[in-house]
């Protein structure tokens, strides 16, 4: 059985993605697990803080990595492990046949650097 971890601060969000089409279809055969974690819980202060401001000064926020890690940990988590990010480039035609030409012979893609 396939077991998938997240680790959000939005669990409520997950609930329908997860419930319907073809995830829903595989939890309800048995084919696959999901467990939704709120990162909040895995705080140490009294406001449940889980952002921190960028090393070296600068606009944003950024998650501290102490909670996660903690999620992680808690969950007993066995590779392969996925972060999620918005960073990153569109895709497009040519990222996509390069994902389908590696898909085909079997290689693993961590990051298309096109």
């Amino acid at each position: 059985m396939l077991r998938i971890n997240v680790v959000t601060l939005f669990p409520d969000w997950f609930a329908a993605p997860l419930a319907s089409s073809i995830l829903g279809r595989a939890a309800a055969a048995g084919l696959a697990e999901y467990r939704v974690v709120q990162l909040r819980d895995y705080t140490h202060d009294k406001h449940h803080t889980v952002d921190d401001s960028p090393y070296g000064g600068g606009a944003g926020m950024v998650l501290k990595p102490e909670p996660f890690f903690e999620a992680v940990e808690d969950l007993k988590a066995k590779p392969p492990i996925v972060l999620l990010s918005a960073r990153g480039r569109p895709g497009g035609r040519r990222r996509a046949a390069v994902a389908r030409r590696a898909r085909r012979s079997r290689i693993r893609v961590e990051r298309l650097a096109l």
